[in-house]
C-alpha cells in the first residue's frame, strides 16, 4: 500500500505463492485501520547582502546596498519530494514593521526544487523608507 496524502486508510495484505506449486494462496488478513499524519514543514529565512553576509537589525546594510532573501524548508517526510507545485513567496517591505506599500508591491514567487531547495530572491536595492 502506498499513500501520499494524510488521512485515514486501511491495509489488508495477503500472500501469493508465486510459481511454487506446493503452496496455495492464503487467506486475507484482517483489515488493519491506520492513520497517516500530515507533515508539518517549516520555513526559515535569512536576508543577505550581495556578498552573502547576513543582514538584520544588529548587522544592518547601508542605504543603497543590494540585498536578497534566502529560505530553507524543513520537515520533509522520508523520500517524498516537494514537487513543482510547492511555491515560496518573498515579500519585500520598505519599513521594519512589515506593512506593504500597496502602490509598489515587491513580491517574488519561486518554485521549490524537488530536493526541497528554495531559490533565493533577486537582489533588491535598499532605499529610504
Amino acid at each position: 500500500m502506498v499513500r501520499s496524502r494524510p488521512g485515514a486508510t486501511r491495509s489488508r495484505p495477503s500472500t501469493s505463492p508465486g510459481s511454487d506449486i506446493n503452496h496455495f494462496d492464503c487467506e486475507w488478513s484482517e483489515c488493519e485501520p491506520l492513520t497517516i499524519d500530515k507533515a508539518t514543514p517549516a520555513i526559515s529565512t535569512t536576508v543577505k547582502d550581495s556578498g552573502g553576509t547576513a543582514v538584520d537589525n544588529s548587522h544592518p546594510a547601508a542605504l543603497g546596498n543590494e540585498v536578497h532573501d534566502t529560505a530553507t524548508l524543513e520537515g520533509k517526510v522520508g523520500s517524498f519530494s516537494f514537487d513543482t507545485t510547492a511555491k515560496v513567496t518573498y515579500h519585500f517591505y520598505k519599513n521594519n514593521i512589515c506593512t506593504k506599500d500597496a502602490s509598489n508591491p515587491t513580491d517574488q514567487e519561486v518554485t521549490v526544487e524537488a530536493s526541497g531547495g528554495v531559490p533565493a530572491s533577486t537582489l533588491q536595492t535598499l532605499g529610504a523608507a
